[in-house]
């Protein structure tokens, strides 16, 4: 057995530390159990891993009621991150996840059990959140656990919706250029249900070399609508959704930002979703992940560098990392009266969680 003199003295720290359990007092007890994580001094088997910046360092659940949390005798195995919850002696639960995702007339779903591991009766509500906008409706949403006692949970995926835009532009600078064509497409379950496109008009003459990529000209822009009639109308449709883009340095949003506070707007709150990362780990072997190749390597059809087009392309390339690559969906409990989560969990989630079975 280690004792206190391993670790007294020592700090905890987000990157490093240790928490250990004494049968006696400091500098006189045995350490009996210990949870160490990083570049720490004392841990139970190998270390757990640091948690990135805003996470906690949470034991990973078990496979049923009677084994809420997982137990190897390893930190580094029995050791996950999650959000961070408060410490609290008289609210705590746990997550147990003890089915695996079926398919079937209702859809994909798990199953989940929650357990009440404190002292006093509570009621604990269900989230379910992702940050690619997957959606899913916990049954019950809300329960209410005496000491000890658990309930299953089940957790149907809801309809999957997003939107994705595209821009084409007079140059690369947002400072003294222009938006002169945009589009957005949006999907539900995959598929595509409604889209917008619109030139932007132009004053004096657009670069050659913009005709030349795009086939956008300088008459084309003459009668097209004005700034202010497009770029408002686009802004409210993507408010408050998911939308994608495809760009190494936040192209789209940063001439849709230019061009609303050219109007006097306020951005509105927009969940944005790269695609380019998500090319590049499920295509890992193309020579370049221009949307272009990507596109064509997926043998995903369309004119590049024509505002729809693209933005239908960025779409169907986003779905197809999707189904090659999964996701996660974030379940959390919160008590009654707080904003907290005492406890979560990720659930993979594939391909299945795109259909529209509800």
């Amino acid at each position: 057995m280690a004792d206190w003199n391993v670790y007294s003295g020592k700090m905890i720290k987000d990157s490093s530390g240790t928490v250990a359990v004494l049968n006696g007092a400091p500098g006189q007890g045995e350490v009996i159990d210990a949870v160490g994580w990083g570049a720490c001094h004392l841990s139970l088997g190998s270390p757990a891993s640091a948690a990135p910046e805003g996470w906690a360092v949470t034991r990973k659940p078990g496979v049923n009621e009677n084994e809420p949390f997982q137990h190897t005798g390893d930190n580094g195995s029995d050791f996950s991150h999650a959000p961070p919850s408060p410490s609290s002696g008289t609210v705590a639960a746990s997550l147990v996840g003890n089915a695996l995702q079926v398919s079937g007339p209702e859809g994909a779903l798990r199953t989940l059990t929650v357990c009440n591991a404190g002292p006093t009766t509570q009621t604990f509500s269900i989230h379910a959140s992702s940050d690619i906008g997957f959606r899913a409706i916990p049954q019950p949403s809300s329960v209410i656990l005496g000491p000890g006692e658990s309930a299953r949970v089940v957790i149907h995926p809801a309809a999957y919706e997003l939107y994705s835009v595209d821009l084409e532009t007079s140059g690369l600078d947002p400072r003294d250029c222009s938006i002169i064509e945009v589009a957005w497409m949006h999907s539900r379950c995959g598929e595509i249900t409604q889209t917008y496109s619109s030139l932007v008009h132009l004053e004096g003459e657009l670069d050659p070399y913009v005709t030349w990529l795009t086939g956008i000209t300088s008459e084309m822009l003459e009668t097209a609508p004005a700034s202010e009639e497009v770029i408002p109308r686009v802004l409210e449709q993507l408010s408050g959704n998911h939308v994608l883009y495809y760009s190494q340095n936040q192209f789209d949003q940063r001439f849709l930002e230019a061009a609303a506070t050219s109007l006097g707007l306020r951005m509105p709150d927009i969940q944005w979703i790269n695609v380019l990362p998500w090319a590049r780990e499920a295509l890992p072997d193309l020579p370049d992940h221009e949307l272009k190749t990507v596109a064509e390597a997926l043998a995903i059809e369309g004119q590049h560098h024509r505002a729809l087009s693209d933005a239908l392309m960025t779409g169907h390339v986003f779905l197809e990392a999707v189904h090659r690559l999964g996701s996660s969906l974030l379940v959390t409990i919160l008590p009654e009266g707080t904003v907290f989560p005492v406890a979560a969990v990720c659930l993979p989630v594939d391909s299945s969680f795109l259909s529209c079975d509800e």
